[in-house]
């Protein structure tokens, strides 16, 4: 799912240029600055070291931090409900 999302992100950036805020010296190792920047989006995490810029950039990061929590209550939730399923047993 992360890896979708770094997509997004670096069409985002070839669609919109200046739409993040990255540091000079990693602006041309793109895919994998934005695959960073989703994995600590996406764990909400926020180191701030890159930053949405543009309107849009913005909104998808929320959307993404906000799927990522909801992917992981989604996951606990249904390893709990294994285990007290199969402790019923």
């Amino acid at each position: 799912m992360a890896m979708m999302w770094s997509f997004i992100y670096g069409l985002l950036e070839v669609l919109q240029p200046g739409s993040f805020n990255i540091p000079d010296a990693h602006i041309h190792e793109s895919r994998r600055l934005f695959m960073y920047f989703s994995f600590v989006t996406i764990t909400t995490l926020g180191y701030g070291d890159i930053t949405p810029l543009a309107e849009r950039a913005t909104s998808f990061a929320i959307l993404e931090a906000v799927i990522g929590q909801i992917y992981l209550v989604v996951v606990v939730a249904w390893l709990v409900g294994m285990h007290v399923s199969r402790k019923s047993k």
